[in-house]
């Protein structure tokens, strides 16, 4: 399948361009997110599709593969979190900078691109109160400068698909923060347009 642009009327890549040059690279997420159509973007994908690309990835020579669970407590400021894995407890700051919906090429699927920035942050110095929690098993597949990550999540956030229950999630980053600046920003945009749909073709 071809590679993709941006749908009409979106720039995904001068987001990231912006995002870049304002914060580093480092500091930039970008990702793609797999999600049901009904009622626009709603994250996650159900069992059976997720069993048949996790199967798919375990059997690819081609990945690198991981499996973390971690814990997340969201509060106040909007965006910090402190999250607890392998017995560590970091502080982070996330803050979503462009959203991108589309439909998927294949399958009943929609397309988030986003683009985020994220850092470590320092503890607050006032009582953190979390306000909602995330207890998540991730399994990573890593293949040059992506990552594939199948998490399941347990969540009380009011925007997952289903609080009461386990959510599975399918996204797509780019974990090597230095393509941003080592090829145009465009090619990487539509680099990950295609592993976007070629994830959906093995949930099929």
């Amino acid at each position: 399948m071809p590679a993709r642009a941006d749908p009409p009327g979106h720039d995904l890549a001068g987001h990231v361009l912006a995002a870049a040059s304002a914060y580093g690279p480092d500091n930039v997420e970008l990702e793609w997110r797999l999600g049901h159509r009904q009622g626009g973007f709603r994250p996650g994908v159900n069992a059976a599709a997720w069993d048949k690309l996790r199967a798919a990835l375990d059997a690819s020579p081609a990945f690198t593969k991981a499996c973390r669970e971690s814990r997340e407590a969201l509060g106040e400021p909007a965006g910090l979190k402190c999250v607890a894995d392998a017995g560590v407890t970091t502080w982070q700051l996330k803050k979503r900078l462009a959203d991108v919906d589309t439909e998927a090429p294949s399958g009943p699927w929609s397309v988030r691109a986003s683009v985020s920035y994220e850092s470590a942050a320092n503890p607050p110095t006032a009582p953190f109160e979390a306000r909602y929690e995330r207890i998540k098993r991730r399994w990573s597949y890593r293949h040059r400068c992506w990552s594939i990550d199948l998490t399941r999540v347990r969540s009380n956030v009011p925007s997952q698909l289903d609080a009461d229950e386990e959510a599975l999630e399918v996204e797509i980053e780019l974990v090597d923060k230095d393509m941003i600046f080592e090829r145009p920003v465009r090619h990487v945009v539509e680099w990950g347009y295609k592993l976007a749909a070629d994830v959906c073709e093995l949930m099929a």
